[in-house]
């Protein structure tokens, strides 16, 4: 899939969930370790990992949470790309996304199943992960948004707690609420 499919289809999969007030978490996932959790929809499979680290001089807890999709029957070939980077850069995203499942509600569902339980037992003060394209980012403002009702306790800050600099859009953060000043 080139960068032009895969943000067509992201365009698509926000469109979709933009009316998208709740989404009920599923709990049809498996948890391989307190950081790794797996699940499929139809023939997809996905995995969600969490890496834990500490702020220095701080010692509050972070979770960067990343989601890929294990077995994309469109991943990109070798072959199709001039460099080594390139095709690097596009198997990378090619494991990414709730997009071109014909399921999105599904995906998301489990997804913020995963991510709720795993907040629940890491129990971090801040949780974190990244997004590169413009539509990928819009999808995890929604993301937030709809997750907002069941992680309660989180709001999102525009302040990266390491930098202390304002967020960019490509970063998104959560702090406990108890933690905000």
């Amino acid at each position: 899939m080139n960068k032009k499919e895969l943000s067509k289809l992201i365009r698509e999969c926000i469109k979709e969930l933009e009316t998208v007030t709740e989404i009920e978490p599923s709990n049809d996932f498996e948890i391989v370790n307190q950081h790794v959790y797996k699940f499929s929809v139809g023939e997809l499979n996905y995995r969600l990992e969490a890496e834990e680290s500490i702020i220095p001089n701080t010692n509050d807890k972070i979770i960067e949470i990343k989601f890929k999709l294990l077995n994309n029957p469109k991943i990109p070939k070798r072959k199709d790309f001039k460099n080594i980077t390139q095709f690097q850069i596009a198997l990378k995203k090619s494991q990414v996304g709730i997009t071109n499942t014909g399921k999105p509600f599904s995906v998301f569902s489990k997804v913020m199943g995963s991510i709720i339980d795993m907040i629940t037992k890491v129990n971090p003060k801040y949780i974190t992960f990244t997004a590169d394209e413009n539509n990928r980012q819009s999808l995890y403002n929604r993301l937030i948004l709809v997750m907002g009702g069941y992680i309660k306790n989180y709001k999102k800050l525009d302040i990266n707690p390491i930098t202390n600099e304002k967020t960019n859009t490509e970063e998104f953060w959560l702090i406990k609420k108890e933690n905000i000043l």
